[in-house]
């Protein structure tokens, strides 16, 4: 027969636990058996289980279910025993298939302690005992486990008997009276330890059943010898059916489904808990639920305990058995018991009949069931003069029964609280029997300001009192009361209530004190009247409330306060401005804020301004003008304020024309010249003063001649016109005599032929000509030729500062070197001068030619010097050691002595002598002693007239002189005025352009002032720098005098001797423009402006101009005017009416002055043209409260309510509409009414008639008469109660608010105020905040009263889990922690993520010098934060974790650097 394949659907519980070696074998297995899908690339396995076609037909599996079910286990217990085959024939998959059937078999049987127990055994060899609950019972939650641990391992032979006698030892541990079973598997015959037979007779003796499952057809036989009977033998091929047969053995009689014994973490997979590993995982059950084995399936699940009810234990699916309800056992339940009839639990959550108790009022026993009946009162007797009501004297009340207690007309209950009387829950009744006793009324309170007279004697029933109230008083309730048999006065309480007046007027400006303008003043109130400030009040300053209801003053005359304006409005000018006029122009535009007016009433005065049409900003001219504004408000009163605006010139006379330089020709000694006048012009337009220092015409010598105009304008701005005339003899140019000399001329030929002197005391700088010559070219010439032109100046001469000499010879062999050696030298020159040379005194006596001036060189040797050698302080003759002498003579002669010729002869004859004298060799004689350095001047005197020379050659002799003077002639000369010194060429330079030098013998010259310089160089007087030409002027030389660029050119550079002419069709405003962009189109005719240029301005209503380029238009005559604007001719010009074509808008009235039009606005308007509407609002015209609305021209006021009119100053009296009903007084109110209703009535309106019934009791609060069996009652409304209906019931009483709520009483109703957290009708519903809460995605959101919790997953903290945590883990031990990530942060692309870069600690910075040097491996990110237990699977080199963004392959594509990558290599 065929082996039949079969896929059971089939519930995984664990998955089986494969071995190293046995994934290959299973693979291979399940391959070959084709059960093995692909589905979109991913491998389905199906769990089956292998049921093979046995040989038994349905007669042998009744037979043996029926034997097993008609045996009776105790109490539906057993001992059960497994023996599965391990022999090596069975093969690991068919021993999985023996442990698929133990499961199987124990499918429906519950296995715990209390119930079935199991034992299992493999044999082989030998026999192996993996269970054995017999010994140490568990769950069938644990066999499930334990089940997959058993594997199949040390296969051989089959060994029955061995698994016999193990399972003989098992069943020693049995329960007594408890069913023992063994359930045998075997695929083949013993083949070691011999019989199996004796052990299983053995077993049966002791009373164990045996059920035999055999494989293969030859095993019946042995089988049914190893069986309890026959029946116990179930034979097949292939192991088929076995847990259909196990269902059938027995059904599930068992006590109890679920066991309470497992631990919390068995049920984790029930839930993913972001806690799981921690300490504080809460688990998947619910707090009222437990971890349970479930005996038949062997899952555990969370299962709700007693005293709770839910199909499902996880977290918030138990909830409390409700108050009469109970729940004793540890079971799924979708409802708890109920309590017996009449019985309740006094708390939730009860767990058992017992706490079921009878309910209040009910008797009995519910745990012994004695049922719970309602406990009755005896029957209760009637007062003496009174009734009860509620059938309760004849018969037994019920508990919650009441009874009323009336008395008979006259007469009252002496306790008011036994009226009502009610069974209680002990079978008695609440309260004291209830007594009459006759009614006596107590006297009624005087009302305020009113007075009460009652009957006299005892008030008792029908006694009367009378109410009346004082002047200015109104009655309110009713004026005549009586004794009513309720011990009630009839009507309703009199109250005398204050008349109240209208409201006061109201008061602008100003305010109302002592009543409220909102509020009608009440009789005796009075209400004091004020102004604002600047305000005045005319009318009463007092008013009354008097009884009569009318306000009046103090004569008892109605009158009515008013706020008069007696201030001028307040205007202030802004202060005088002071400004210059626009460059080349008579005035300038002027801008200032217009002053704005203000006033005591709010409204804005209107402002008027003279001159008249004077808007800012407005061109006004050079002068002072004065601008006055005057306000008006609106009572008339006027206030004005003015300043003054002075426009001044800064801005000298311009320089029109000048004459340049003057040159004339004249053999004349005097000779008349004539020039052209300056022309000066002014901005001002007014003429200037001039002052000169020559007039044209007027005699000049020969020479050169300065010629000077000033212009000075009103404002006495200057400016000069300045310009040289030069008178000369002939033609060539003219030069001025030498500074300090004079120049000699004589005429000669065509010209004249000239010679310059010095001045005694001066001579020449440089060397002059002989002779200085006007040729026929009108050119200086020079003889000798090429020299300077003009001709030098003189200075003063002075003695030179030092003369300097050389001199050359030999001297005595010594060393040259030795400074002692050069000091006897120097000295010995010195002596020999001062006796040689007696002109030489002058330096000696005056000590100024010294050691200090003498300068010794050393040459070179000539001689023979034996070894060449130098010994110090040897003092040997030797021939030709050369030497070189240099002294200076330093002259220092008093200034005094230096001016008189005799001492400059002196000095000249001194030198030529030393000169003469040095000319000649003189020898120094020799000594063969060696010189004595410390010698007196006689041993000095010995030493020098000893024998011997040393030869001496004179060289030049030059002079020095002074800084600032150069050598002329063997004297001094100071550079002259007009040059300067310059040090490095020893030599006197002319003053370069821009500088000037006045002195002599300068080293520097002066630099002109800022923006001046000279026309030429060696400039000598600071007169001679001119200012340089600036932009807008020019000259011819480019310094002053500057004339003015003329009208049409402009100059935007300085210091230029020419202008530049504006483009073709331009022009500028004015002369003496400086940029290119003055030059503009002049304006057309019709328009104007101040510059004549554009922008340009039509010419306005009444005024033309027919040519262009104006400054103004003509007025048309008389009081004509144009049309239109920019009219060009005076034909334009017509009699107009300025009024016409609506000038003033919104309704002003126009009126002509002149050509020009002046509006009176109408009211509400304001405005030149009554163009502005006036916001009245602003004053706030609207009284009591009514909102004012702008219209245009006017506004309105929308009135609040109870008031009217236009200013919402009347109050409207809602008693004109005559609200009171059946004869009710009305009294007004502010936008309200009060009704004063007539005995009999009642409501807000009076409509409600009060119901009087028997015996004259009045029915209140809406309560109606009816009529009963013996008198008339008072049927109250909802919410009310009493004999009258006058006592609000107090619904709080049998009402309860839960949770703390706190109760309040209403009419007919309650209402329960929750405390936070709580709401619904009684406060029975928490508030589930957890539905607005604010708990961060990924944490947990708990519920509590009046609040939440966020639990937190791990790494997140924070009230709202917002606070993102990092832990720093070391070998799965924690090493730092922290917060302040950035939590909920988006990383953009296309960064770096570094690794292997090292830190020197946790939080500190990173640096790219300080590498990582180390191995590194296995680096992943995941995107969820890890539990301490994926810590630890980290640590176990286990990282298969699902959620990884980054992993250790992707970081090594990136890998750069020095790094080596080593392949299969395990980190330890």
């Amino acid at each position: 027969m065929g082996t039949i394949y079969e896929i059971h659907q089939t519930r995984i519980l664990r998955a089986p636990r494969i071995k190293e070696g046995e994934i290959s074998n299973s693979w291979n297995m399940i391959n070959k058996r084709r059960n093995l899908m692909l589905v979109n690339g991913k491998i389905l396995i199906f769990v089956f289980v292998l049921i093979n076609s046995c040989i038994a037909n349905d007669k042998e599996e009744n037979a043996i279910v029926a034997y097993l079910s008609k045996k009776n286990f105790s109490l539906g217990k057993a001992e059960i025993v497994f023996l599965l085959d391990r022999s090596g024939s069975v093969g690991a998959a068919n021993f999985e298939t023996e442990k698929g059937f133990v499961e199987s078999f124990l499918t429906h049987i519950v296995v715990d302690a209390n119930a079935s127990r199991v034992a299992v055994i493999s044999y082989s060899d030998t026999a192996e005992r993996h269970i054995d609950y017999l010994r140490e019972p568990k769950t069938k939650c644990s066999l499930s486990q334990e089940l997959i641990d058993v594997v199949f391992e040390n296969s051989r032979a089959t060994n029955i008997a061995a698994a016999l006698e193990e399972a003989r030892l098992v069943f020693e541990n049995a329960r007594p009276n408890v069913n023992k079973v063994l359930i045998l598997v075997s695929d083949g015959l013993h083949t070691m330890g011999g019989d199996p037979v004796p052990h299983a007779d053995r077993l049966k003796a002791s009373g164990v059943e045996i059920f035999c499952f055999g494989i293969g057809r030859s095993l019946r036989g042995q089988l049914e010898n190893l069986a309890s009977s026959k029946e116990h033998v179930y034979n097949c091929d292939r192991f088929r059916d076995f847990e259909r047969l196990a269902k059938r053995i027995r059904g599930d009689p068992h006590e109890s489904s679920w066991s309470g014994q497992a631990a919390q973490p068995n049920c984790d997979h029930l839930c993913d808990s972001p806690y799981r590993g921690e300490p504080i995982d809460p688990g998947c059950c619910d707090h009222s639920a437990r971890c349970s084995c479930a005996l038949l399936s062997g899952m555990h699940l969370c299962v709700c305990g007693p005293g709770y009810y839910g199909y499902s234990g996880l977290a918030g699916q138990c909830r409390a058995c409700p108050k009469g309800t109970y729940k004793s056992r540890l079971e799924p339940a979708n409802q708890c018991k109920a309590c017996p009839a009449g019985s309740t639990t006094t708390k939730e959550a009860s767990t058992s009949l017992k706490d079921c108790v009878c309910k209040e009022g009910y008797e009995g026993d519910p745990l012994t069931g004695l049922p719970c009946t309602l406990r009755k009162c005896p029957p209760l007797q009637k007062p003496t003069n009174g009734f009860v009501f509620g059938d309760c004297e004849d018969s037994e009340k019920a508990f919650g029964s009441e009874c009323h207690f009336l008395c008979e007309e006259g007469f009252e209950l002496v306790d008011k609280g036994n009226d009502l009387r009610t069974c209680l829950a002990n079978g008695s009744w609440s309260g004291k029997n209830a007594v009459c006793r006759r009614i006596h009324c107590t006297k009624p309170p005087q009302p305020s300001f009113g007075l009460v007279s009652c009957d006299k004697g005892d008030l008792l029933v029908g006694s009367k009192c009378r109410f009346s109230c004082f002047p200015g008083f109104i009655m309110e309730g009713s004026a005549e009361r009586e004794c009513l048999s309720s011990q009630r006065w009839s009507g309703t309480e009199a109250k005398c209530t204050a008349i109240q007046c209208e409201l006061p007027p109201p008061l602008m400006y100003g305010q109302v004190i002592g009543c409220k303008t909102s509020e009608k003043p009440k009789f005796g109130e009075t209400c004091a009247f004020a102004c604002s400030e600047g305000f005045k009040l005319e009318g009463p300053n007092f008013l009354f409330c008097m009884e009569n209801g009318k306000l009046l003053d103090n004569q008892k005359r109605p009158g009515k306060p008013i706020c008069k304006d007696v201030k001028a409005p307040v205007i202030t000018c802004p202060p005088p401005l002071v400004v210059s006029a626009d460059r080349g122009s008579k005035g300038t535009k002027v801008d200032w804020k217009i002053p704005r007016p203000s006033d005591n009433s709010g409204l804005e005065p209107k402002l008027f301004i003279y001159p008249e049409f004077i808007f800012p900003p407005v061109y006004l001219e050079l002068g002072r003008t004065t601008i006055q504004y005057v306000a008006v408000d609106h009572a008339g009163h006027k206030s004005s304020c003015s300043f003054q605006i002075t426009v001044y010139d800064d801005e000298p006379p311009t320089v029109v024309s000048c004459p340049s330089k003057i040159e004339v020709t004249s053999n004349d000694v005097r000779e008349a010249v004539f020039w052209d006048e300056p022309q000066f012009g002014d901005n001002s337009g007014r003429p200037v003063s001039i002052v000169q220092t020559h007039r044209s015409g007027d005699m000049f010598t020969p020479g050169r001649h300065t010629v000077t105009y000033e212009a000075i304008d009103y404002n006495n701005n200057k400016n000069t016109c300045v310009f040289d005339v030069f008178m000369n003899r002939n033609t060539c140019p003219y030069y001025p005599a030498p500074t300090n000399g004079a120049l000699s001329c004589n005429d000669w030929l065509f010209g004249q032929i000239c010679q310059t002197f010095c001045n005694d005391k001066n001579d020449f700088v440089e060397t002059p000509a002989d002779w200085y010559v006007c040729n026929e070219k009108s050119v200086w010439v020079t003889i000798p030729e090429n020299m300077p032109i003009p001709w030098p100046d003189c200075s003063k001469k002075a003695i030179p500062g030092k003369i300097r000499h050389m001199m050359k010879g030999f001297y005595y062999h010594g060393d040259c070197n030795d400074p002692q050696v050069q000091i006897y030298i120097k000295k010995v020159f010195l002596h020999r001068l001062s006796m040689r040379f007696e002109k030489a005194e002058l330096c000696i006596s005056k000590g100024t030619c010294n050691l200090k001036t003498v300068t010794v060189h050393c040459g070179k040797i000539t001689g023979h010097l034996g070894n060449n050698r130098r010994r110090r302080n040897v003092w040997e003759h030797a021939e030709k050691e050369e030497l070189e002498l240099e002294f200076e003579i330093t002259i220092d002669v008093d200034q005094e002595l230096n001016d008189t010729d005799a001492v400059l002869q002196n000095f000249l004859e001194t030198i030529q002598n030393l000169k003469w004298d040095m000319d000649e060799d003189f020898s120094v004689e020799a000594t063969t002693l060696a010189p004595d350095f410390q010698a007196d001047s006689d041993q000095w005197s010995e030493n020098l007239n000893r024998s011997g020379a040393v030869m001496f050659t004179e060289e030049e002799t030059t002079m020095e002189c002074k800084p600032g003077s150069v050598l002329s002639n063997d004297l001094c000369v100071l550079c002259s005025a007009g040059t300067f010194y310059e040090a490095s060429a020893r030599e006197c330079w002319d003053c370069p352009l821009g500088h000037y030098q006045q002195i002599e013998g300068q080293m520097e010259c002066h630099k002109c002032p800022e923006g001046m310089t000279t026309e030429y160089a060696r400039s000598r007087n600071i007169t001679e720098c001119k200012g340089v030409c600036l932009p807008g002027t020019y000259s011819p030389t480019g310094l002053e005098t500057c004339l003015a660029c003329p009208t049409g050119t402009y100059q935007e550079r300085e210091g230029q001797k020419a202008c530049n002419l504006c483009p073709e069709g331009t022009t500028t405003a004015s002369s003496q423009s400086v940029s290119i962009l003055d030059c503009r189109d002049l304006c057309v005719a019709g328009s104007f402006s101040n510059s004549r240029l554009q922008p340009c301005e039509a010419c306005p209503k009444g005024f033309y101009q027919p040519l262009s380029g104006q400054t103004s238009c003509l007025e048309c005559p008389g009081n004509f005017s144009t049309f239109m604007r920019g009219s060009t001719n005076v034909s334009d010009c017509s009699d107009l009416d300025p009024c016409g074509e609506d000038y003033c808008k919104n309704f002003g009235i126009c009126t002509r002055l002149g050509r020009n039009a002046v509006c009176l606005c109408a009211e509400g308007f304001t405005g030149l043209q009554c163009e502005v509407d006036i916001d009245e609002c602003v004053q706030k015209p609207c009284f009591n409260d009514g909102a004012c609305i702008n219209t245009v021209g006017s506004f309105y006021c929308n009135c609040s309510g109870g008031f009217r009119g236009a200013l919402c100053d009347q109050e409207v009296d809602e008693c004109l509409s005559f609200p009171c009903m059946n004869n009710g007084t009305c009294i007004d109110k502010v936008n309200d009414y009060a009704c004063i209703c007539p005995a009999g009535h009642e409501g807000a309106r009076c409509e409600r008639a009060q119901e009087i019934c028997y015996p004259d009791i009045l029915c209140l609060n809406g309560g109606r008469c009816v009529e009963g069996s013996n008198h008339s009652f008072c049927a109250c409304p909802d919410g009310f109660e009493g004999i009258d209906c006058s006592v609000d019931v107090d619904d709080c009483e049998n009402a309860t608010c839960l949770n703390n709520g706190r109760c309040v009483d209403e009419v007919a109703a309650f209402k329960c105020v929750c405390p936070e957290g709580y709401m619904g009708p009684l406060c029975e519903i928490d508030i589930d905040e957890c539905q607005n809460q604010q708990c961060w995605i990924g944490s947990t959101c708990q519920d509590r009263v009046g609040g939440y919790v966020c639990l937190c997953p791990p790494g997140w903290s924070g009230r709202y889990c917002e606070t993102s945590d990092w832990t720093l883990y070391k070998d799965g031990k924690l090493q730092s922690n922290g917060t302040n990530l950035r939590p909920r942060d988006v990383i953009p692309g296309g960064g770096s993520l570094v690794i292997g870069q090292e830190q020197d600690a946790v939080g500190e910075g990173f640096s790219p010098k300080e590498t990582f040097t180390g191995n590194i491996t296995r680096v992943n990110v995941w995107n969820s934060y890890f539990s301490k237990s994926n810590i630890t699977r980290l640590c176990s080199l286990d990282d298969d974790i699902p959620g990884k963004v980054v992993a250790w392959p992707d970081f090594l594509q990136g890998v750069e650097g020095r790094v080596n990558i080593l392949q299969n290599e395990r980190p330890t």
